[in-house]
């Protein structure tokens, strides 16, 4: 339930004048070298810190050969270490109280901290209505602002935990294609806010593996049924990279598409019909943000095959995966003049291997 109210014109004007005032200051640090933007400061953790125990990934180790660089700064001894693993820790959500903030485009301003989400134009934010909350949530986390996967994955089942807060504020999301959809299927209303005063903001981040954030993910996986008609169920899924932050092209995308339909495997674009691939026993995708469509649209039990381009190994789904029950693993692409290519072959090998452990014949 939204609390606010209007702004009186000393309110108005003051809150302008503060902006404008942080611009300036903004300017003269980024001339002089020095830092424009704050890191938030320490989190109170909400939630206990648990153990939670799963079963090893399945990838070829020779295939490790391949890897000439990892995501994120991650190294390959870490991403074999989460691979091979059969336990791993979770850590709690994380709760930041900055008191009275200014919300302006993809900015909020707490005291002298400027913490910036997403970069956004202050000037025709300011040209919006001012909105005065006495104590509002802000919904984004600067991850989810600029990845399609952490906000399907961390911001909308976050969402579940905080939407009986006040006043849930969010900043204007980027146009990513099926946020609509399951903004739509899971009954959130991100609200949008551009310009609003808060006594009191609340921001969270909740990136990590917990029992509660796994618990809202099931919550939103039987929501997502609910509002999509019946499917077939039972598909094996190839599910493309779209237009979803930067390019991980296959060279051989076009063949590999073909064998993948040859083979009875659905192609489906994100953007593109992906209600098609709800309750598939497999989905395939390359790594990226696409692959968070997995966590709820896979059936109970199902299996998700990642495709790494060996210049970007990186396994952020493996834990996802494993918490809800689900099979994870991996084919390694070779690097070549163009990019990287995957063999058909390997990835149909590796479809046997997890299709026979999750119907418990190994």
């Amino acid at each position: 339930m939204m609390q606010q109210s209007r702004p009186d014109l000393l309110t108005s004007i003051g809150t302008r004048m503060n902006v404008a005032a942080r611009r300036m200051r903004a300017v003269l640090d980024h001339r002089l070298g020095r830092t424009a933007f704050d890191p938030l400061p320490p989190p109170v953790l909400v939630g206990e810190v648990e153990s939670f125990t799963c079963r090893p990934a399945l990838f070829e180790p020779d295939q490790l050969s391949r890897v000439l660089g990892c995501g994120f700064g991650a190294d390959l001894n870490g991403e074999i270490t989460r691979l091979q693993a059969t336990s791993f820790t979770g850590m709690p959500a994380e709760r930041y109280d900055l008191g009275e903030s200014i919300l302006i485009g993809g900015t909020v301003i707490a005291g002298r901290s400027r913490y910036i989400f997403q970069k956004m134009s202050k000037i025709k934010s300011m040209l919006s209505q001012l909105a005065v909350y006495d104590r509002a949530t802000l919904l984004n986390s600067e991850q989810g602002m600029s990845y399609f996967g952490h906000w399907l994955r961390d911001d909308c089942s976050h969402y579940e935990a905080v939407k009986d807060a006040p006043a849930l504020l969010s900043m204007a999301l980027p146009d990513w294609p099926d946020r609509k959809f399951y903004q739509h299927a899971f009954g959130q209303n991100w609200n949008v806010t551009k310009f609003a005063r808060v006594g009191e903001l609340t921001v969270w981040r909740d990136l990590n593996y917990n029992s509660a954030k796994a618990n809202h993910m099931r919550s939103l996986r039987g929501r997502l049924r609910r509002a999509v008609p019946t499917q077939a169920g039972g598909k094996i899924v190839y599910l493309g990279r779209g237009n979803l932050g930067e390019k991980r092209n296959m060279s051989n995308a076009v063949s590999f598409e073909a064998a993948m339909r040859k083979a009875g495997v659905d192609v489906i674009e994100p953007g593109n019909g992906i209600e098609g691939m709800l309750d598939a026993k497999v989905i395939i995708t390359i790594e990226g943000s696409q692959a968070s469509h997995s966590i709820y649209n896979l059936a109970d039990g199902g299996s998700l095959l990642i495709l790494q381009p060996p210049e970007r190994f990186y396994n952020p789904m493996r834990h996802w995966a494993s918490l809800l029950g689900m099979t994870y693993g991996i084919v390694i692409g070779k690097k070549d003049a163009t990019s990287f290519h995957i063999d058909p072959d390997e990835v149909f090998r590796m479809l046997d291997r997890l299709l026979a452990l999750s119907a418990g014949l190994v």
